[in-house]
């Protein structure tokens, strides 16, 4: 019997032996086995986000190095804009127009409804000629096809002294609401590399155009 119980003891150490060598080597990864110390420089994979500090670091040498433009307006035309900038360029100030598109705005048609053919609105026409009237054109397609417009208004008043003006002569014409779109110009001066020149150049010019202003904003690369 004691021979017994001595085999199946050395036939279980054998086994546990066995089992040990062959299963792999396991460890339970803690946060300190990852992060490195203060002066380890830390892995980061490159779909990864830099670190905080990093990112803040580099933002804030950008703002510390970034050169200073100006910008002139708000001019209400491009051909204003234009040729203020071809004024600049004459100095050897380089500058670009910019387009600021604002919300629109309620604007008014005035319009004679649509004719039921293209030969029934040329008499109409024939008729406002004759009437010695000249602002018009013939809408030649979409939904108001074969309309006259008689113009596009910014002011109510106007719009409605427009239909006014044009019943006397005879027509009917009708008033719609569109939109208008509002865009604003604006000249982005380009880095110089004399600043007391470009202060000259902007001092003759804001004399000239009272309305405008100056502002300084960080310059734009392209």
């Amino acid at each position: 019997m004691k021979w017994i119980v001595y085999f199946l003891v050395a036939v279980n150490l054998g086994f546990f032996a066995w089992n040990y060598r062959a299963a792999p080597w396991r460890h339970t990864v803690t946060q300190a086995d990852v992060e490195p110390g203060d002066d380890v420089a830390r892995l980061r994979l490159l779909n990864e986000p830099a670190g905080t500090a990093t990112a803040q670091g580099s933002q804030g040498n950008d703002a510390s190095s970034g050169a200073q433009c100006a910008s002139l307006g708000p001019f209400d035309e491009r051909d204003e804009a234009g040729s203020a900038a071809k004024r600049l360029r004459a100095m050897d100030i380089r500058s670009r127009v910019r387009v600021e598109h604002l919300p629109d705005k309620d604007g008014y048609w005035v319009m004679i409804p649509p004719s039921q053919s293209r030969s029934a609105a040329r008499k109409t026409i024939a008729k406002l000629r004759a009437n010695g009237v000249k602002d018009y054109f013939l809408v030649a397609t979409g939904d108001t096809k074969n309309a006259i417009s008689l113009g596009v208004y910014s002011s109510r008043v106007a719009a409605r002294q427009r239909v006014s003006d044009m019943r006397e002569l005879g027509f009917s014409p009708q008033m719609q609401g569109v939109p208008l779109p509002q865009r604003r110009y604006w000249l982005d001066l380009q880095p110089q590399t004399s600043d007391d020149n470009v202060e000259e150049a902007l001092k003759a010019l804001l004399a000239d155009y009272p309305h405008l202003r100056r502002d300084r904003h960080a310059c734009q690369s392209g």
